[in-house]
């Protein structure tokens, strides 16, 4: 089934939006985007954190150096014009600003695009079974030889990668080390572990600066849970007592394992549980906004 997109200040069938075989975005990962989840407040579509998601897409632009060609007000309305269009009420919305034809490493005057697609989110497929995680061999560079933690799309390559390991060596998903060794974060997830009732996750110098992460850092400090950010050796991983990974996409995932070690509360992980249901309250609890048109 086809969707409506939004590109360039217009909205249009998504056939019309193919891209060329000579984008420079394509060829060389220069772009950036941000991944927003709609949820059913009252049967209408509430986006959670829209206005953090499009600060980051522009915080992400500055440190790639690309300069979107609409303003955030504009992204900010499209993302309502496409969920309405398509009436999507529960969703997940990609903003994403590229790169027209051209190839060459210099910019030189290649168009620059900006879109909003979405597509509609099943939350059935949401169980809340828990992950099985490998540490991976791959590591993420030294911040200093690239934009880190910009999200950016030539950033997920090493996530794609680092995914696919997880598979061949019977994970469901990859932790990745930083360039000194300590815990960054999942393939796309940040990283919290919970050990004698406190949460700890690495610092936001070690990891993508994620609006699900902030979110519960809040709930958790609201709950009496002390938060340590700080360096976590990969060896303390596998004394948890709980490990969860959070995300738009996947709100809060419980962790079974890391290296076939199994958390020393993976049957009942009740700070993740409480966690996740006070995460799932909250995006379910703000009134809709009316959409624009």
């Amino acid at each position: 089934m086809s969707t409506v997109s939004w590109i360039d200040g217009c909205l249009a069938a998504e056939p019309l939006h193919e891209i060329s075989l000579w984008n420079h975005s394509l060829h060389y990962g220069y772009g950036v985007f941000e991944g927003i989840r709609s949820y059913d407040v009252g049967g209408e579509a509430h986006v959670f954190r829209l206005e953090e998601h499009i600060e980051r897409l522009w915080t992400s632009c500055r440190e790639i150096g690309l300069e979107p060609n609409v303003t955030p007000e504009a992204i900010t309305d499209a993302v309502h014009q496409v969920l309405q269009a398509n009436d999507f009420v529960e969703a997940y919305i990609r903003p994403i600003v590229y790169l027209g034809e051209g190839l060459g490493t210099l910019r030189d005057s290649r168009p620059i695009h900006t879109a909003v697609l979405a597509w509609q989110w099943d939350a059935k497929d949401e169980n809340g079974r828990a992950f099985k995680l490998g540490i991976s061999r791959y590591r993420r560079p030294d911040p200093e030889s690239y934009p880190a933690f910009a999200k950016a799309t030539g950033n997920y390559l090493l996530s794609k990668t680092a995914t696919l390991w997880a598979a061949q060596n019977g994970y469901d998903d990859a932790v990745l080390l930083d360039h000194e060794g300590f815990v960054s974060e999942a393939s796309a997830q940040n990283l919290f572990m919970v050990s004698a009732g406190n949460l700890i996750t690495p610092p936001e110098n070690r990891c993508l600066k994620g609006i699900t992460r902030a979110t519960i850092i809040q709930l958790a400090l609201s709950e009496g849970f002390a938060v340590q950010e700080r360096n976590i050796d990969p060896a303390e991983l596998l004394g948890a007592d709980e490990i969860f990974l959070t995300s738009t996409a996947s709100e809060v995932l419980p962790v079974e394992s890391v290296n076939g070690q199994r958390t020393r509360r993976a049957e009942d992980r009740p700070v993740t549980n409480l966690v996740a249901q006070r995460y799932k309250n909250l995006v379910v609890s703000h009134p809709a906004p009316s959409r624009s048109n």
